[in-house]
């Protein structure tokens, strides 16, 4: 009997552990980028006057990178996904929501290669009609953003997003938050996905 269950263990623990490899193998992992630098230079430029929102648009565009690591054998990388742009509010409701289309990289690619700024600063300045936005110093990189974890929906994908914003709305001064995720779109993924995110805390006026 002893024996019985030591073997029932081990073949549990292996069931398991192949399970989760296979979660990893079989899933795509995006990262969105920015640097310390940039993000400081920019909360310091607008911390008086603002940054209109076709600017900051512009920013994000520019300034900006994401890469795209496959973990599945066989299966190519998505080459078309959606950009999504949700405005959330201290408490993590989503105020507002917009997707734009953007072309999917397979290795680290500047989103200006992959999106174009013009498309992004509509559909902002949809969001935010003639506002401008003044940055608070509370930025969450990617890392935030459980990076261990994979979704095999979009609505999975975003219950982090109000989520995290609860806890920017709690860290910041910001009444709002801007936060971006990169995904291959669609109501369900092909393949498991991590998507990647950013989040911008701060004020509109």
């Amino acid at each position: 009997m002893r024996y019985l269950i030591i073997l029932f263990t081990v073949l549990l623990f292996t069931t398991g552990t192949e399970q989760i490899l296979g979660q990893e193998k079989g899933s795509v992992v995006y990262e969105l980028n920015y640097s310390r630098s940039d993000i400081s230079m920019m909360q310091k430029k607008a911390a008086e006057k603002g940054i209109a929102v076709k600017d900051l648009a512009n920013w994000i565009v520019k300034n900006g990178t994401v890469s795209a690591k496959n973990n599945s054998m066989g299966t190519e990388t998505p080459g078309q996904g959606v950009l999504t742009i949700f405005l959330t509010d201290e408490n993590g409701s989503v105020v507002r929501q917009e997707n734009v289309s953007v072309r999917l990289p397979n290795e680290r690619s500047m989103i200006t290669s992959l999106l174009n700024s013009s498309a992004l600063a509509g559909v902002m300045e949809r969001i935010l009609p003639g506002m401008a936005f003044y940055p608070d110093s509370v930025f969450y990189p990617d890392s935030v953003f459980y990076p261990d974890s994979v979704f095999k929906t979009s609505r999975e994908a975003q219950t982090i997003v109000a989520e995290v914003s609860r806890k920017a709305g709690s860290e910041g001064d910001g009444e709002y938050n801007i936060v971006l995720m990169i995904s291959p779109g669609g109501p369900d993924f092909e393949l498991p996905v991590n998507p990647g995110y950013v989040l911008f805390n701060g004020n509109f006026r």
